[in-house]
């Protein structure tokens, strides 16, 4: 009777015989994409029904409760927005406006030399003279100017600080001329084109002429009156009105970013040693004395009438009342230190105190115009205590990260050494060498330095020159051994002739630097060989074309066999990473058809009476009553009806 049943089985196409291996990594395989298939379609799944005893399940895959699997971690927080790329240029005007020049942490930058956004590493050298009585330029009256500036040039300084007295730019903006002024005598030799100008049509020129040499200027109001130095080192009512109104006239005459360019900064007071920063309470602290909130008010005032220039704001002094006898237990005392939060342990030069500016940041408008500018000496000036400690100079690094350097090291704001400089002989040399070494050390991240200064007749520091020139012509005889020691300091180039770039220049419209000029920071060459010496003065300023002569950059050249395998290259994997989608999305379709349970009518056996069953879609069954239909079709007919059913594990 069996045998009848079977013979009135339906027939269906047998499968072809696989052998018992083949089965087996069939099965095996079957399982793998099974499991696989639902993390790769959607992401995983845990359905209201999985318990403990279905963990392994296709569709309890990502059930954690009870099935013994980690949590997943929480969703990571949404990316904050990328950083700007550096230079940061706010939704403002900074770094748009022609001749521009603002900060992004410990770093200058400029669009002015080459109309886009560069670096800006400053090595320049304090000129005085038109700060004195009489006041003109140092040396006018021994050495053509122009001469001074090829020098200047020559040896890769990019700035120059001009001293200038509070009293003459003011005598001067009033219409009047300035008492410290001598005879037009004094030029007619040397440079006559200075003979018969004002104050401010002589400070202009002196502009020029450092326009014409690649060289940046920073105005610097270095005394009140003409001609008297040291003073107070304070301000007080009235000289907080002038400060404001002579900056004003200063930041109006001189901001044309055609002409003047390179005027970049101004150098808000000299030395403001008898003021203090951060709050003070108490006699000893005048609130017209507080040099960082008077510095927000005249950076500000510059602001309005110059924005596009950097506010360079230098320390305070030590102590603003001192002990009025000393202790052997006050190596250095002082009842009223000059800054909130001092340590009065480290001695301080006139200028040096920033130790507050970062709790207490001078609050301009603009955040990306300030720059701390701290002055620093060494022993041809003042023996300071620690210049003969045992220890000295490895000592001086803790002192200047004390007062200043804290600031660059931590990208907070730049720092530019406003005044050092020194005899170079003796302790001094030994302080200039470490003091250099310093400021190139990329650690500290300073953004430059001005040494005092050009003028050999500063008394106590000398200069960059140890005599003017005259007679037969040209700047005079320069120090070789400061200069070599300077050497190491890195400078940005600035061109010796600039045509301004439109507001919005267009990057195509930007061609490369010519190759052909001496770069004053050339980069490391490779095998360790010196780079190409300078040209001369005369040839730097002749025909050195300007970064914006050309209109378009040179055409792009064709594409190399390198370039054409490369994209070939790039295509091949395009092609694979298309394949490969393309059939996890085929596996993906076809695991969501099987779990739709397609109505596939199972055949069973037919009963005794030859009547065929009831058939029904197997995938509706429960798990329970689909196996109890296996069993029953394997004791009707055995493994190979299964078989035939459509039946597979």
């Amino acid at each position: 009777m069996a045998a009848a049943r079977r013979c009135r089985l339906p027939t269906a196409p047998l499968r072809p015989a696989y052998p018992p291996a083949a089965r087996t990594l069939r099965r095996h395989s079957r399982t793998l994409l099974l499991a696989l298939l639902p993390p790769l379609c959607r992401g995983g799944a845990c359905e209201p029904w999985c318990s403990q005893y279905t963990c392994d399940q296709p569709r309890c895959a990502a059930c954690v409760d009870g099935c013994g699997r980690p949590f997943s971690p929480p969703p990571p927080p949404p990316r904050p927005p990328s950083a700007p790329h550096s230079p940061a240029v706010p939704l403002n005007t900074v770094g748009v406006r022609r001749a521009d020049y603002w900060t992004d942490g410990e770093k200058i930058f400029t669009n002015a030399l080459t109309g886009a956004a560069q670096q800006l590493r400053l090595k320049g050298a304090s000129w005085f003279g038109l700060e004195g009585d009489p006041c003109y330029p140092g040396g006018a009256t021994q050495a053509a100017i122009a001469d001074n500036m090829a020098f200047l040039r020559e040896h890769r300084f990019n700035a120059v600080r001009v001293p200038l007295a509070l009293d003459a730019v003011l005598a001067a903006a009033a219409g009047g001329r300035a008492a410290c002024q001598g005879p037009d005598g004094l030029f007619y030799t040397f440079n006559p084109d200075f003979s018969g100008l004002g104050y401010m049509e002589m400070l202009g020129l002196l502009v020029r002429h450092a326009r014409d040499h690649g060289i940046l200027v920073m105005l610097d109001v270095h005394v009140d009156r003409a001609g008297v130095w040291p003073d107070a080192g304070r301000a007080g009512l009235e000289g907080r009105r002038r400060l404001l109104a002579g900056w004003a006239r200063l930041a109006a005459r001189f901001c044309d970013a055609e002409e003047y360019w390179n005027v970049f900064a101004a150098d808000l007071k000299n030395e403001p040693h008898g003021m203090y920063w951060g709050p003070g309470e108490g006699a000893a602290y005048p609130p017209h004395e507080r040099w960082d909130a008077l510095a927000a008010a005249v950076g500000n005032e510059v602001h309005r009438a110059c924005p596009r220039w950097l506010v360079f704001v230098e320390g305070v002094g030590h102590c603003m009342v001192e002990v009025a006898e000393a202790h052997d237990d006050l190596p250095h005392p002082c009842a009223a230190p000059s800054a909130a939060g001092q340590d009065v342990a480290v001695p301080t030069w006139w200028g040096e105190n920033l130790q507050a500016a970062l709790e207490y940041p001078v609050a301009l408008a603009s955040r990306q115009k300030l720059v701390y500018s701290p002055h620093v000496y060494g022993p041809s000036v003042y023996p300071q205590p620690y210049f003969w400690q045992p220890d000295f100079p490895a000592n001086l690094p803790p002192i200047w990260r004390a007062q200043w350097a804290h600031i660059s090291r931590r990208r907070a704001f730049p720092v530019v050494i406003g005044e050092w400089g020194g005899r170079y002989t003796g302790a001094d040399k030994v302080w200039q060498d470490a003091f250099v070494g310093f400021l190139a050390d990329p650690r500290n991240a300073i953004a430059g330095s001005f040494y005092w200064a050009i003028n050999p007749n500063s008394a106590d520091t000398g200069g960059l020159l140890s005599a003017w020139g005259g007679g037969g012509g040209g700047a005079g005889r320069p120090e070789a051994a400061k200069l070599q020691m300077l050497s190491v300091l890195a400078a940005t180039y600035v061109p010796t002739a600039t045509t301004l770039p439109p507001l919005h220049p267009s990057p195509a419209a930007s061609p490369a630097p010519p190759a052909a000029r001496a770069p004053l920071a050339p980069p490391a060459r490779a095998g360790g060989a010196p780079p190409p010496p300078p040209p001369p003065a005369g040839e730097a300023r002749e025909a050195r074309p300007s970064p914006r002569a050309s209109a378009s950059p040179p055409a792009r050249p064709p594409p190399s066999g390198r370039t054409g395998r490369a994209h070939s290259a790039v295509l091949l994997l395009a092609l694979r990473s298309a394949v490969g989608l393309l059939l996890v999305a085929a596996l993906c379709e076809a695991w969501r058809l099987r779990r739709r349970c397609p109505r596939r009518r199972q055949r069973l056996p037919t009963d005794d009476d030859g009547g065929a069953q009831e058939s029904v879609p197997s995938c509706e069954q429960p798990r329970h009553m689909r196996a109890s239909s296996a069993s029953t079709a394997v004791k009707a007919g055995g493994p190979s009806e299964v078989a035939r059913a459509g039946y597979s594990y």
